[in-house]
This record gives C-alpha cells, structure tokens and sequence, in this order.
C-alpha cells in the first residue's frame, strides 16, 4: 500500500479527501477542517471517519452502528495500550495464531461467537498492519426513534463497532486498513448471525 503515499497530499484536507475519493466514499466539509468527516458506504452499513474532542484532547475515530442480534461484545488492543483493564465481566481469549496473541489483547463477554470472528485470517492479519489498534463494540449507542415520532422515545438502540486513537491520523495506509479492517468485522459478524442484515436507521450526520 505505499503507493498511496505518491498519491496522496500531507495534510488532513489532502489525505482524507484523496482517501474518499479513492475508496468511494462522500468527504464532508464542515467550517473548521480537522471536523471534516469521511462516510463510507459498505453494504447496507455506514462506516464514518472524523475527529472529536475528550478533555481538550483531538482523537481520530471511526464508528459504524448495527444492530446487534446476539449481543456480542468485544474489546481488541494491543498489549501495551492498556497496563489495566477494566471490562469487568469479560474474558480474554486466544485465537491459536502466535504472533496476533502475542501481539493483542480480545475481551469479550460470550467466547464462541468472537472466536469465530477472530478465525478470519484476513481479520487477524489486517489488525496487525494497524499501529496502536483499539476497536471495540459498544453497546446501545445510538437511539432510534421511529419516522416522524411526536414521542422521542427510541423505539431500540443501535451498537456500533469502534476506534479511536488520540490525534488526526493522517497515514494514507493505515486509514485505507481501518476502513478494510472495519467491513471484514461487521462481514464475520453477519456471517456468524450475531447482527441483523439491515440498516440500523441511524444516520451518522444530521
């Protein structure tokens, strides 16, 4: 992938714009440049890429909402990201492949179901091409209400598939990996059945 390094600019405007462009997704402009926002369109599901801010602190994240059908939850990271970790509830599994388990951490709260979708060599293959990797599913992030409600009540919540990282990130390759990484993820898990095969109907911008 380091062709990509000859095509694409320096900057955030340059990289993620080029990025869009080069994968087919929409690049949206907002006033300030670092709020700009790639979303991807894999199948019926919406991968979005943009920056937020936690206590002053700019992170680059990625989210994708789905509904969860089984209720399986997982946190990948490497293993010196975290020196406590404090998913209370969840186990750690191994994947058999030596250098990924050396490599990362996988917390989960059901181990046969995550297992299987770490069993996808491209998966475990991918995530190692990604420095300082930390994905995980959250749960109920987003409420969904009915069309045209008068009630706000949501109706359920949406999952979504996670990752940030603190600062811009702005490395052609390692944003064309995450994008990659994040429809092989939600592909195992659709095919294992641990997600409904439809749009969670939450849109990610307003």
């Amino acid at each position: 992938m380091d062709f990509l390094k000859n095509l694409f600019g320096n900057t955030q405007e340059e990289v993620w714009s080029q990025l869009a462009k080069y994968i087919g997704a929409s690049y949206v402009r907002y006033e300030n440049p670092k709020d700009n926002t790639i979303l991807y369109k894999h199948k019926q599901w919406e991968i979005a890429l943009d920056t937020t801010i936690i206590n002053n602190t700019r992170y680059t994240q990625m989210r994708l909402p789905f509904l969860s059908k089984s209720e399986c939850y997982f946190h990948l990271y490497e293993e010196s990201l975290f020196s406590i970790e404090n998913l209370l509830g969840l186990s750690n599994i191994r994947t058999g492949d030596k250098a990924f388990d050396k490599k990362f951490v996988i917390k989960c709260n059901k181990k046969a179901p995550i297992k299987q979708v770490f069993a996808s060599s491209e998966i475990r293959e991918l995530s190692q091409m990604i420095k300082s990797l930390n994905v995980e599913v959250q749960k109920e992030v987003y409420p969904v209400c009915a069309p045209d409600a008068i009630d706000p009540i949501p109706e359920y919540y949406a999952d979504q598939l996670y990752y940030s990282r603190v600062g811009v990130l702005k490395d052609k390759d390692q944003l064309f990996y995450l994008f990659k990484l994040f429809s092989l993820i939600i592909d195992q898990l659709l095919k294992i059945d641990a997600v409904y095969n439809d749009n969670p109907g939450f849109e990610l911008l307003d």
